[in-house]
């Protein structure tokens, strides 16, 4: 059966047409980040046109900055464009096949089995579509990044610094792994005790007749509190494991901008000179 899911999903994803659109997408990821490299030079530009009160270099440089936004709004446009058009694809394919197999004599006389089959096909399968268009851009761009800075860095500076960056993904990796395993399990127990305590209440009302007619107020309501309480302390545990979570989470974000100064201080102090119009 796993086997199954696993290859229908490959047929539906992995179509000539899709690969078109991803390959569109890597190309176009790497000019963006060509973009963002040439925009980050126009502040430099700036200042040194004011501090050397030279009008034609700022007026020319109003201009490319004004270029620079332009064509960057542009391709974050079609960046966004074109990870929506994906995810239309994935569910355009999804539906129709689903559609061969649910409007089957056996497989639509046997769909009442499936709890809310409707909402299945309408709105999960959007909600994951939407789901894999966004991973499939985060797997295409985060390695297009990490090359592309990575060898910037290398035939700017050493390779002893990326090399620092990455021990320092590594060392951050492994302690988010190990704080986000106990929040991954708390939030599986988290998501079952809800559906739990949402079914209970669903079979309270369809079977409130019964409970009136053998007065079983009390008694529900004993075991609605404790499935309450049940999901109160398992939201609670997830909230402490969220909170130190976060914790890491912002330290080792604000730590990366004084790495950022570190590693050039160290490269300008002790491994390259490095001269003033350089910084």
């Amino acid at each position: 059966m796993h086997l199954y899911i696993i290859r229908t999903v490959k047929d539906l994803l992995i179509t000539r047409k899709n690969v078109i659109i991803c390959l569109s997408y890597i190309c176009l990821t790497i000019s963006q980040q060509l973009v963002m490299t040439y925009s980050g030079k126009i502040t430099a530009k700036f200042y040194d046109a004011i501090s050397k009160q030279n009008w034609n270099e700022f007026v020319t440089t109003v201009w490319e900055s004004t270029c620079i936004i332009i064509l960057s709004s542009i391709l974050n446009s079609i960046s966004i464009w074109i990870i929506d058009y994906l995810s239309l694809c994935f569910r355009r394919s999804s539906i129709n096949e689903i559609h061969k197999l649910y409007f089957n004599d056996k497989i639509l006389y046997q769909s009442n089995e499936v709890m809310n089959i409707d909402q299945r096909i309408c709105q999960d399968i959007s909600d994951w579509c939407n789901l894999l268009s966004s991973l499939y851009s985060k797997l295409i761009t985060c390695p297009i990044i990490i090359v592309y800075y990575t060898y910037l860095n290398c035939i700017n500076t050493s390779f002893y610094l990326p090399l620092m960056i990455i021990i320092y993904f590594i060392i951050t990796w492994t302690i988010s792994r190990i704080l986000m395993s106990p929040l991954i399990n708390f939030s599986a127990i988290k998501e079952n005790n809800e559906g739990d305590f949402r079914h209970f209440h669903s079979s309270v009302r369809n079977n409130r007749e019964s409970i009136a007619i053998f007065d079983g107020y009390l008694f529900e309501r004993n075991r609605a509190e404790i499935k309450f309480n049940n999901l109160v302390n398992i939201i609670l545990s997830f909230l402490k494991w969220d909170l130190i979570l976060q914790i890491f989470t912002g330290v080792f974000s604000y730590f990366g901008s004084i790495l950022n100064y570190s590693i050039i201080c160290l490269y300008a102090f002790y491994i390259n000179g490095i001269s003033r119009s350089n910084i």
